[in-house]
């Protein structure tokens, strides 16, 4: 598994860092961010928010993934950040992005 380095403010381009963290209901809800700030996918899909993460950082170097929990992971070439890396999300993101050894 890829790790997730600490970092104390992980905020996208163009948001502010959460200053109260209200409940929601339901499950969480993920945010794809480019560099620019734009939110470029918005689904319940952890699995979708990966994926599109992926195609950023594929263009653009870097791409953000913001929960309704409050938490958000920076996700680039060289691997994850995060200001809470020990979320279950967060360590399933880390997981997904380690590269594939190709088939022998």
């Amino acid at each position: 598994m890829v790790e997730t380095e600490f970092v104390p403010d992980c905020t996208p381009p163009g948001t502010q860092g959460l200053l109260f963290a209200l409940p929601t209901e339901g499950p969480p809800r993920f945010h794809v961010i480019d560099r620019t700030g734009r939110t470029q996918v918005t689904t319940a899909s952890l699995g979708v928010a990966v994926t599109a993460a992926r195609h950023l950082v594929a263009i653009d170097a870097e791409a953000w993934i913001a929960s309704t929990d409050g938490t958000t992971a920076r996700l680039g070439h060289v691997g994850i950040a995060s200001s809470t890396p020990d979320r279950p999300w967060i360590r399933t993101v880390a997981s997904a992005m380690q590269r594939k050894e190709p088939n022998r």
